[in-house]
């Protein structure tokens, strides 16, 4: 566990560089989103027990893929908030990919996992008030059609889920995720945050938006013919991660379909 500041803390676990996060307000404990399955987030867990006294847990999911939501069923007796289409996609597709992952990954299943779907959605935007704090779940899609990012006020800071990542997003889901998810980072650059907070990576610096802009313009523009060098994208940055040279090679993938 990492202290940020006076009132975040960040659990970042190993398998898949994921990034989850405690938010503490003068009633409410947010924590943004479960990862991997109760087994993985049992330190999570016990500092929210530690933590909550007498405020009310709040659970964020970001996004439905499995490493953000498997955790969801240690939090089932509190409310989980996501998207609506975070919803449908987990009572659709949730138990097929736990299975599959059960027989194919069973060491990155952690523990008795359920699948859990937000008992609260929204469609555009949801913010959550505690007296001056607050919390505005905003879809953004680009990344999955259910993204959504979270801003923190008046820290003025944004936890971004997979819709930043250092080194480079993920658009795998659709051809049209790389041009869409610019367009929206374009829009959160010009809110200009303090710090973001990505679901995978070390950075949080504001410029890492600038960064997956440059990387997604030029994806779109692979897609529509302009090759240059940029297959050798993760070479000439030095990426050595199997899991993004992978990534980047899917990502090129999605846009010649």
């Amino acid at each position: 566990m990492r202290r940020l500041h006076e009132n975040l803390f960040a659990f970042e676990y190993e398998v898949m560089a994921t990034n989850c996060f405690v938010v503490l307000s003068d009633n409410f404990v947010f924590v943004v989103d479960s990862y991997l399955g109760p087994d993985f987030i049992s330190d999570m867990a016990s500092f929210v027990e530690s933590v909550r006294g007498n405020r009310r847990v709040m659970l964020l999911n970001t996004h439905s893929h499995y490493d953000h939501v498997w955790g969801n069923c240690l939090f089932e007796g509190s409310p989980i908030i996501g998207h609506e289409l975070c919803r449908k996609k987990m009572l659709e597709e949730g138990e097929r990919v736990l299975s599959d992952f059960r027989s194919s990954e069973p060491e990155i299943v952690g523990g008795d996992v359920r699948i859990v779907p937000p008992s609260m959605v929204f469609s555009d935007r949801l913010v959550l008030h505690d007296g001056d704090f607050s919390l505005s779940l905003e879809h953004f899609p680009g990344h999955s059609c259910d993204s959504v990012i979270i801003a923190a006020e008046p820290w003025h800071e944004c936890f971004a889920g997979d819709s930043l990542e250092d080194p480079f997003p993920l658009v795998h889901e659709s051809r049209e995720g790389a041009s869409v998810l610019a367009s929206n980072l374009r829009r959160l650059r010009d809110r200009r945050f303090g710090a973001v907070y990505p679901a995978h990576g070390k950075r949080t610096d504001p410029e890492l938006i600038d960064d997956n802009i440059e990387y997604l313009d030029r994806l779109v523009r692979f897609g529509m013919g302009e090759k240059g060098d940029f297959g050798s994208y993760c070479e000439l940055k030095g990426v050595k991660s199997p899991f993004y040279v992978d990534s980047h090679r899917r990502n090129l993938e999605m846009q010649i379909l």
